[in-house]
């Protein structure tokens, strides 16, 4: 079956997307973004975020890294350097020595 997922039977799946087409051609509706502010209230937006600074502040890793997204950026994930090789991975645990012998300083 061309694109699609692969776990699903053509014969379960009478109408698979082909490559390039979407499945949502008109896209979000018009007027999503504002719907969505006219529904939650400023005071319901500063609540959750408390909630969320709350659960960071007791430990959830997610909570924190939400807030660390939203208020820094998502870090940048490169698989190759601009040379096309892997980029270097530096275990912050070694010592110095250990990482000047690791890149033959």
């Amino acid at each position: 079956m061309p694109g699609g997922n692969k776990n699903i039977r053509p014969e379960d799946n009478p109408k698979p997307f082909e490559k390039g087409e979407s499945g949502n051609p008109n896209g979000r509706p018009k007027g999503y973004k504002q719907i969505f502010n006219e529904a939650i209230t400023d005071d319901e937006r500063i609540a959750v975020v408390r909630m969320l600074i709350e659960k960071a502040m007791d430990g959830d890793l997610k909570a924190a890294d939400m807030i660390m997204n939203r208020e820094e950026g998502t870090p940048i994930q490169r698989t190759k350097d601009e040379s096309g090789k892997p980029p270097l991975i530096i275990n912050t645990l070694m010592t110095e020595a250990e990482l000047k012998k690791k890149l033959g300083v």
